[in-house]
């Protein structure tokens, strides 16, 4: 396999203008291919992968190649109640070896580009790919950084924190220890098949922390308590709720919302209000499900001052 250079591997055309064209990286590594392979399968990648922006595919080998890692740590409180990470910077050597390098434009005049969207193209290509080729074609993510073809010059970031809100808590008190305690109880007393699929959908639950498909999953997690039987929802929520109006109405704001993701591709935006509201729903439904007593919880968020735009709730203050 012929020699390249990062700078040989973006395409000219991406940019009117070189000294400002930002590309990202994602090197992956590529197990269970014997080295005299690699030139076949080099030949079996398509070359651009056509987004909203194009994605060019390389598998590649390597020796002695040196790259810069950002090591940081978790989101902490200090003292005076600040937030704050830590963040190391080292330089590491790839082991020599086959990878697989995604590369796609971060930063195109004219276009709708940016780091945000690039990652998520990243993520796409990189689920098409695995579909086809298996796990082992993009088997670990090594690193991801940005470049420049034309200056040479590279930068590496560190992960993204979602930013904390009041309504993420946290909810320190007697009455949550007593819940927790109580529905633990229960769930190790439910019948195998309901434990199952309790343990399944707190599984789902908690992948839902963090990302951006965050009301997707957390609504996931309470169509598994119920079989997916979205209709059992409704009549739990119409027979609990008939005071509050507000849980009936964002339940169907969020049907409408996860109808356009999976029928029509639309992108939920991610809101801390609607991620609580379902938490909280979550908990009810739970309840329910173990047969405990009903305690309202979704209800108790809807109180004055509380704005999510996209349950189109807005209570005045």
């Amino acid at each position: 396999m012929k020699e390249c250079r990062l700078s040989d591997l973006s395409d000219p055309a991406w940019f009117t203008d070189p000294e400002t064209g930002w590309c990202v990286c994602r090197v992956y590594s590529l197990i269970g291919l014997p080295r005299a392979d690699v030139e076949t399968a080099s030949l079996i990648c398509i070359n651009q992968l056509a987004f909203d922006l194009p994605v060019r595919v390389f598998v590649v080998t390597t020796s002695n190649f040196n790259i810069s890692n950002i090591e940081q740590s978790h989101l902490f409180s200090m003292n005076d109640e600040t937030l704050a990470t830590q963040s190391n910077v080292k330089q590491i050597t790839l082991p020599d070896s086959t990878y697989v390098l995604l590369i796609t434009p971060q930063f195109v005049e004219g276009s709708d580009a940016g780091e945000p969207l690039a990652t998520a193209r990243l993520e796409q290509a990189t689920a098409l790919l695995r579909s086809h080729c298996g796990w082992n074609f993009l088997r670990e993510k090594v690193c991801e950084f940005d470049f420049n073809p034309s200056t040479g010059a590279s930068s590496f970031a560190g992960p993204v924190f979602r930013m904390p809100c009041m309504v993420d808590g946290p909810y320190i008190n007697e009455s949550n220890s007593r819940d927790v305690a109580e529905i633990n109880l229960s769930i190790s007393k439910s019948e195998p098949e309901i434990k199952n699929k309790i343990n399944l959908s707190l599984e789902v639950f908690n992948s839902a922390y963090g990302s951006n498909l965050s009301i997707f999953l957390f609504r996931t997690s309470i169509e598994v308590l119920v079989d997916g039987k979205t209709n059992k929802i409704k009549e739990f929520i119409r027979d609990k709720y008939e005071d509050c109006p507000y849980v009936m109405d964002c339940w169907n704001e969020l049907g409408k919302l996860r109808g356009g993701l999976a029928h029509l591709g639309i992108p939920i935006p991610t809101d801390d209000v609607a991620d609580r509201y379902l938490q909280l729903l979550y908990i009810d439904i739970l309840r329910h499900v173990i047969g405990i007593p009903f305690k309202g919880h979704a209800s108790g968020l809807f109180t004055p001052g509380i704005s999510s735009p996209v349950l189109k709730v807005n209570i005045p203050i």
